[in-house]
């Protein structure tokens, strides 16, 4: 009941914002911003299509020119964000081999996270896919990476995640038809999507995006691994 308070209070926040043109604006990532080396879980292929359609129908209402972090390939559920963006981070970044040796200790400890996919709601930035942990797989795997990192835990030490969740739109423009986008997520608050098994976890960095696609935020994988197994993939 807590996490659907809390996507009931996202959407009351969010809906007169976004009434007013008052809501979040994303920009392109820049050095000590958003958008930096993170852990994260992506759905099948199956139920990333899905949610693509949900956000192309979002497109409708929203307009052009938002990050479609709906796309297949980019829609993922952040389990921890690591630091601030840098532009320069790879593979053999002493930090992000720490990540990658510290995310596969934790996923060694739980088996396959599964998600219910329970509706959409508005938050101030952005338009997001509600989802309910099935058992506690996936609240104990982002505890368990707070106590693998340790010290590299910092970013996120004063925030607790308390949902579950995917992006599908981040706001970076003008809503060109607020009204109609509040009340077509107010029909869809308790939308069935069904149930994601995610079994990988990934480190990504992002990388921007502005082409025939639109604008994207692109997860470029570092390192990857099985749950249920410190064995890294690749």
């Amino acid at each position: 009941m807590g996490r659907v308070r809390t996507f009931d209070r996202l959407f009351a926040e969010a809906a007169p914002l976004i009434q007013q043109g008052l809501h979040e604006r994303e920009s392109p990532p820049a050095d000590g911003g958003r958008w930096p080396v993170s852990i994260m879980l992506r759905p099948d292929q199956a139920s990333a299509e899905r949610l693509e359609e949900i956000m192309a129908a979002v497109e409708q209402l929203a307009g052009a020119r938002h990050f479609r972090t709906g796309t297949v390939g980019s829609v993922h559920f952040t389990v921890r964000v690591l630091e601030r963006y840098r532009e320069e981070v790879g593979e053999q970044d002493e930090a992000v081999q720490r990540y990658a040796r510290a995310m596969s200790r934790a996923a060694l400890q739980v088996g396959a996270i599964e998600l219910e996919l329970v509706g959409i709601t508005l938050a101030p930035g952005s338009v997001m896919v509600c989802a309910h942990p099935v058992d506690d797989n996936a609240d104990r795997f982002m505890d368990l990476l707070k106590d693998e990192l340790g010290d590299d835990a910092w970013r996120e030490a004063e925030f607790t995640r308390d949902i579950w969740y995917a992006n599908l739109l981040h706001f970076a423009a003008d809503i060109a038809a607020p009204s109609e986008l509040i009340e077509w997520v107010a029909q869809h608050r308790r939308l069935d999507l069904g149930r994601v098994v995610m079994d990988t976890a990934e480190l990504v960095r992002f990388r921007y995006e502005d082409g025939v696609r639109g604008r994207l935020m692109r997860p470029e994988v570092l390192a990857s691994v099985r749950i249920g197994s410190s064995v890294p993939i690749g």
